[in-house]
């Protein structure tokens, strides 16, 4: 033991020794600092590459809904106290093949509209059909449901309770 002390007791030993372990210190620190930052990085790039499929995902939604109509129906009432059927095409494409079904049965067959209401085969967007609402065979609400065709591919669809 005695040894011990007189090589921790020489100058040169003991500043070998507090070298050394600074060294051993500074190393692990370095380790630890190269662990921390690989980690850092790997998250960064795991949150980098979800950012990306979200944003690709926004474009691909957008490019979608560019290709979309978006045809919806209101009941709005007439100035001799009946109401009109108003479908409009909010979406940003034309809508093709448009059926309109009220409370179920096609439009022309539903005792409240007139038997002869052509529905257009082509619908532009921001454009608006409206047609008058018999209520004296039969009252509102009525159940609408609307379908039709655009450059989509996803058939539309939309349905609603209408109510004046």
């Amino acid at each position: 033991m005695s040894g011990v002390v007189e090589w921790v007791s020489d100058p040169y030993n003991l500043q070998f020794l507090t070298s050394s372990l600074l060294a051993v210190c500074a190393l692990a620190v370095s380790v630890w600092a190269a662990y921390s930052s690989r980690k850092a990085n790997r998250e960064a790039a795991e949150a980098q590459s979800k950012l990306a499929r979200i944003e690709e995902q926004r474009e691909a939604d957008r490019l979608t809904r560019a290709r979309q109509a978006a045809l919806r129906a209101k009941l709005l009432p007439d100035r001799n106290g009946s109401h009109r059927l108003c479908v409009s095409n909010r979406g940003q494409s034309e809508a093709r093949d448009i059926r309109i079904i009220v409370d179920g049965r096609p439009l022309g067959e539903h005792l409240a509209f007139h038997s002869g209401m052509r529905i257009p085969e082509v619908m532009e967007p921001g454009s608006e059909i409206s047609c008058h609402v018999a209520t004296f065979d039969s009252n509102p609400p009525f159940e609408i449901e609307i379908l039709w065709e655009d450059d989509s591919g996803v058939p539309g669809r939309y349905r609603a309770t209408l109510t004046p």
